[in-house]
Parts: C-alpha cells; sequence; structure tokens
C-alpha cells in the first residue's frame, strides 16, 4: 500500500481540476490497494459541482496544501485559501474512508441545495467533514449547508449564513441526519451563525439537526442566531435536555435549545465572536466568549476532533477545551492569540 498525493490547481499542477482528479483515482491519482490524496492549491477558485464515488483506493482525502489553507476566515471576507465558489456542490458518495478537509465552500448566494453532502448513499462507510468554512448559501428550496445521511464525522467547521428564501420547505445549516438507524453520526466542535428561514414562511429551521440514536454525537458546538417563520426555529433539534440515546454534551446555544449535559445556554450571540459583521464575519472565539474553556475534552476521538480551525491541536498542547470550531489560547503575560493568516496555528504574539 502506498499514499498516492496529487496537487490540484491551475498553476502546473497534475490536475487543472478536482473534477479531473477524482476521475484519475481508479488509476494514476489513486489505484488499488493505495491511498489517494488530492491536495487543492489557491492558484485560482475552483467552480465545479464533483462526485468523489470511485470505491478502487483504500481511502481518499480531499484537502488543501499546507501553506495553501485558510486562516479560520472565508476568502470573500479577506481571508485567504482554496475556495470552490459558486452554485456548486461536492457530494462524497464513496464506497472508502473518505475526508473532505481544510476548503473555503463558498456558496456566493448560489442555488444549489446543499454546499457538502456526505454520503448520499454509501451509509457503511465513515465520510469525514472537517475544519471546513461553509458559508453564503441562499436558495428558494430545502436547503443545508452540510448534509449527512449517514456514517460520518462533522468536525472543527465554521458555517454561516445558510438561508432559505422558501415559504415553507425546511432549513438546516447541518443535517446530520443516519434515517433513524444506529449508524453513528458524531458533530463536534462545529460553530454556527445565522441559519436563517423565510420570515413569512412555515418550515422548520435548525442550526443543527441531530437524532435521539445509539452512536449519535452532539458534543462542543455553537449555533447561534436561527431564524425563520411560524414553523419550528431552533438552534438544535434535540431541544433543551439530556437525550435517551444519543451523546450530548457542552453545547452552546442562543435560545435555549441546547442538548444535553452542561450547556452553555441563552448566551449572547455579540459576547462570543470577533466579528458578525455581514460581508466581515470572523468567528473566531473573542477573548471573554463563554464558550472558553467550558468544552468538553474528547481527547483524539472521533478522529482529528482535537485540530481546531486554525490547525491547534487541543490533545498535543493539554489545552482546556473550547466550545466551537476555534481554541483560543491566552498569552504569556495576558491577552489572547491571535490567528495568523497562512499559519493554521493559534499563535502567540
Amino acid at each position: 500500500m502506498a499514499t498516492v498525493t496529487k496537487s490540484i490547481g491551475t498553476t502546473a499542477r497534475d490536475y487543472s481540476t478536482i473534477t479531473l482528479w477524482e476521475a484519475a483515482l481508479g488509476g494514476a491519482a489513486g489505484g488499488a490497494g493505495n491511498d489517494a490524496v488530492g491536495e487543492c492549491y489557491d492558484d485560482s477558485d475552483f467552480t465545479e459541482s464533483v462526485t468523489v464515488d470511485d470505491s478502487t483506493p483504500d481511502s481518499v482525502v480531499l484537502s488543501v496544501a499546507s501553506g495553501e489553507r485558510h486562516d479560520g476566515t472565508a476568502k470573500a471576507v479577506g481571508g485567504s485559501g482554496a475556495r470552490n465558489l459558486g452554485a456548486y456542490s461536492i457530494n462524497l458518495n464513496n464506497g472508502a474512508l473518505t475526508t473532505i478537509e481544510w476548503m473555503d465552500l463558498d456558496g456566493n448566494g448560489g442555488s444549489v441545495f446543499e454546499l457538502l453532502i456526505v454520503n448520499s448513499s454509501q451509509h457503511s462507510f465513515l465520510h469525514v467533514a472537517k475544519n471546513l468554512i461553509v458559508h453564503d448559501k441562499t436558495i428558494n428550496h430545502t436547503s443545508k449547508g452540510i448534509k449527512s445521511q449517514s456514517t460520518a464525522d462533522i468536525l472543527n467547521n465554521i458555517v454561516y449564513d445558510i438561508a432559505s428564501a422558501h415559504t415553507s420547505n425546511d432549513l438546516h445549516a447541518i443535517w446530520a441526519n443516519s434515517g433513524l438507524d444506529s449508524r453513528a453520526q458524531r458533530v463536534c466542535n462545529n460553530t454556527l451563525y445565522n441559519t436563517t428561514g423565510n420570515g413569512a414562511g412555515s418550515g422548520v429551521c435548525y442550526g443543527i439537526h441531530t437524532q435521539d440514536i445509539a452512536n449519535h454525537i452532539c458534543s462542543n458546538n455553537i449555533s447561534m442566531q436561527t431564524t425563520g417563520g411560524s414553523g419550528t426555529v431552533q438552534d438544535y433539534t434535540l431541544g433543551a435536555g439530556a437525550p435517551t440515546n444519543s451523546t450530548a454534551q457542552t453545547n452552546m446555544d442562543e435560545d435555549g435549545t441546547a442538548p444535553g449535559s452542561d450547556p452553555q445556554a441563552s448566551k449572547t450571540v455579540g459576547d462570543q465572536f470577533v466579528s458578525t459583521t455581514g460581508g466581515s464575519e470572523d468567528l473566531h472565539l473573542k477573548s471573554g466568549s463563554d464558550a472558553i474553556d467550558n468544552g468538553t475534552d474528547l481527547t483524539t476521538s472521533p478522529t482529528g476532533v482535537n485540530i481546531d480551525i486554525n490547525g491547534r491541536d487541543r490533545d498535543v498542547e493539554g489545552d482546556t477545551w473550547d466550545i466551537g470550531a476555534h481554541e483560543l489560547v491566552a498569552a504569556p503575560g495576558g491577552g489572547v492569540s491571535i490567528p495568523i493568516a497562512r499559519s493554521y496555528y493559534s499563535e502567540l504574539v
């Protein structure tokens, strides 16, 4: 077995598009018995809808090359990194372990139903979505930012400005629904902001939709600023209190619906983030946030949950865990760490 790593971009890379890389997974970009890695480069924006469904390799990772990743903010608001832009989606539907990480999925107000679809039919294979920025999608239909139908880890993502203009269809920023079975779905350390349903509509609107089923975990998430019309509007679907079958703990909300033990409930949005100004969103935690040091230490399970949106390893560094995608670290002598573009670590400055 070998790891086959290929570059993806428009400046003298192995493949100029994600689509071409995926089409070669059965051969030059992967092959039987190998682990295939596609590393995107920030040469220019990607503008494509891709279904990753070639199961020839033992595993598939769609990532961003080191030095080309976002800094925890979207390119649209002054950040950097490889971005899939516009009315396009990425669908992980592979019969093998498949991961997407470190990309900026910018809906740009486009009309695609879901920006990321995780394992739409390959239910028994683990699919992982982590360290992504998913944002700015508005559609006149049922809408989701990240949609997962079965076995999946959804970890350390920032999801914001997901909207539906439809008068009766539903809206979910993260929708993790395994079809009422016990396949594992683990939604941990995500930060959600501004899930917006039609104010005159009757559809439900949820920030995080999970189920009270064995092997489902909803821990250390922030979901705030969820609005809609006359249908049920909540930051979380499970509602306040302890679930019966799933595991939920230390989630934060604005409306009192955070499930599980030790929630940070009914908190004020303005106290949590660096910026929620439209077009300048920066959902890193700010000093004084209620999320700081109030999370559950998940060690390294699920795999990757310890790596925050800037690449800091909470487990290796021995951090007291924060809630959400960002781990804010105190600098020696006072002050706080500031995320530095292209470093992906909470640098002490």
